[in-house]
């Protein structure tokens, strides 16, 4: 069964409540050639639905071919790098090539992880480590799309990489969206925690909620 396509008119409330945030980041994609790295925090992962699908249907970006990469479902990632060239080698060659392409990485905090899970993510060694052969083997805007914490850790962990950054996009969770989840999560009967992986997940969502973390400032 084919999901139906998000549609996000830019009048979304996320949308105006992040104005100012969406407006720079609009104008760092317009201007971004070459390796050019940016985060955008977005502690709600369907906020972040919101954003792409913005950016991609926002006029000021009809020159810009978004390739989305979800690494949501691979939390035992290493080698970033090699993933997203994989996922590229698998992506229509017939595209216009005369849009310019724009990298939107998401779901790597699966990888990342976060202070519980330990120290030193191997997904981060490895991509501190192999940071220069981003720049000829990737010649791309890269947009990482994740939370505060695990932006934290790559400033942390990947400081070399860390240090190319050349923009940082904060969007703020709206009131409502806040009060939603903390009733979804702190109200739930333990019987609605149906795996390992709804855990995790409501464990993630308790730390948004009762912690922030500026992103890349160092959790001690």
């Amino acid at each position: 069964m084919t999901a139906t396509p998000l549609t996000v008119s830019q009048n979304h409330p996320f949308l105006v409540h992040n104005q100012p945030e969406f407006a720079e980041l609009l104008t760092f994609l317009d201007f971004a050639e070459g390796l050019t790295i940016g985060f955008a925090d977005v502690n709600f992962a369907a906020d972040a639905d919101v954003l792409i699908e913005a950016l991609k249907n926002h006029p000021a970006c009809a020159d810009i071919r978004f390739e989305v990469l979800n690494f949501s479902k691979q939390p035992d990632l290493r080698f970033l790098r090699d993933a997203i060239l994989g996922r590229l080698a698998k992506t229509d060659p017939k595209t216009d090539s005369q849009q310019k392409r724009v990298l939107v990485v998401r779901g790597l905090e699966a990888a990342i992880g976060n202070e519980e899970r330990g120290k030193y993510p191997p997904v981060l060694q490895d991509l501190n480590f192999v940071r220069d052969a981003y720049r000829w083997s990737l010649p791309y805007p890269i947009l990482f799309i994740l939370p505060d914490y695990a932006i934290t850790r790559i400033a942390k962990y990947a400081p070399d990489f860390w240090a190319w950054r050349s923009g940082i996009f904060i969007f703020k969770m709206q009131a409502k969206t806040r009060e939603t989840l903390k009733n979804q999560v702190f109200d739930a009967p333990e019987p609605f925690i149906a795996s390992e992986e709804n855990q995790a997940q409501i464990d993630q969502l308790k730390r948004l909620l009762m912690e922030y973390h500026p992103a890349g400032q160092t959790i001690a």
